[in-house]
């Protein structure tokens, strides 16, 4: 069954499946992390977002906060400014989650 919180609808199992599937995300995003693909590099900051807000609660996203950090690092010295920007949403998001 899907709700709505005025945010969006969500599956109310989605954050349990997600935390279960820790390993396989961090591979996830570990792999994509070096592609030179700008859409790939804003997917992944958008996969980042709605890990931060709806899936890994504030002891997961601190546990993983190392990977996380090397990837805003990375994102926010790119010389695409459409990725600079994305980069900081997602930081700013990760942040206002922990």
């Amino acid at each position: 069954m899907l709700w709505d919180s005025g945010q969006g609808i969500h599956s109310p199992g989605i954050h349990l499946i997600i935390q279960n599937q820790v390993p396989e995300i961090l591979n996830i995003i570990k792999t994509f992390s070096s592609s030179n693909v700008l859409n790939i590099k804003l997917s992944l900051m958008y996969l980042i977002e709605i890990i931060c807000e709806y899936a890994f609660d504030d002891k997961l996203l601190a546990e993983h906060s190392g990977i996380l950090e090397n990837l805003f690092q990375t994102g926010l010295q790119d010389e695409n400014i459409e990725m600079k920007t994305a980069s900081f949403k997602t930081l700013t998001i990760f942040l206002s989650c922990i």
